[in-house]
């Protein structure tokens, strides 16, 4: 099934036609929820792919590439190690560490958990059936095991999203109010005056993080500068985020 990467067409096409008016791009249905796992519908996991993270991520031609896991390796037949990127901050300010991911599992593998969600747990259970086991190593080390040896588990790690877990507990502890909380704070560079939107968002994304655009598009980092250079926050654009977004948008390091 062919993804529409609806965000991505835009910053490409508003890069490239700097004199444009307006692009206006319509579907056949709304956008439904800001809650990644709660729904698995095609346009609304399209804006929501742009905004939450997992630990790696698809390239242009569809190779796996580093996303909040900087590298991994394989212990054993079963057993796969991640280690994180450090630096990361939540949209609500909180930091990045084993603690949310093992969170998010738990969240999706284990019914007893404080934050099971039952539509993400069938969801992440139908897209990732090898699951069996994960742990916290280190702060920024984790260990996930498969049920049978499978080589090609980072092709399935893309579908879990991460969320941060402080955004759970001031909804209440439910998960239908999360993504309506308001942002807590703004991310580098965001506009003082209106809500922030998501092309507000990964418009920062791609300007601090150079490498990553130049390995997602295949080009060098001198030509991911000239695609991100001109690009400014669209204030038609009104779609605006929830402390419950990842730390795409939100990351406080360098390009390096």
């Amino acid at each position: 099934m062919r993804r529409v990467t609806l965000l991505a067409a835009s910053i490409v096409l508003a890069a490239s036609f700097a004199q444009a008016a307006t692009l206006r791009w319509s579907s056949q249905g709304d956008y439904l929820t800001a809650d990644p796992m709660a729904q698995n519908e095609l346009l609304t996991n399209s804006i929501n792919g742009h905004v939450y993270e997992s630990l790696v991520m698809r390239g242009k031609k569809l190779e796996i590439l580093p996303g909040l896991a900087t590298k991994w390796e394989q212990k054993d037949a079963k057993t796969w190690i991640f280690h994180l990127r450090r630096g990361v901050k939540f949209h609500d300010g909180t930091d990045f560490t084993a603690d949310a991911v093992v969170w998010n599992l738990e969240r999706y593998f284990n019914k007893d958990s404080p934050q099971f969600e039952p539509p993400a747990s069938g969801i992440s259970r139908a897209r990732v059936p090898l699951m069996d086991s994960y742990k916290k190593i280190d702060d920024y080390t984790v260990s996930i095991t498969t049920k049978t040896p499978a080589s090609y588990f980072p092709y399935m790690a893309v579908y879990l999203l991460i969320t941060s877990p402080i955004s759970f507990e001031k909804a209440g502890r439910e998960w239908s109010k999360v993504a309506a909380l308001p942002a807590a704070q703004k991310p580098p560079s965001a506009p003082a005056d209106r809500p922030i939107t998501i092309k507000d968002a990964v418009t920062i994304f791609l300007q601090q993080n150079l490498q990553l655009v130049a390995a997602r598009y295949d080009i060098d980092i001198v030509d991911a500068e000239k695609l991100t250079a001109g690009l400014r926050p669209n204030p038609e654009i009104e779609i605006g985020f929830s402390e419950g977004h990842t730390a795409r948008t939100a990351w406080k390091i360098s390009s390096g």
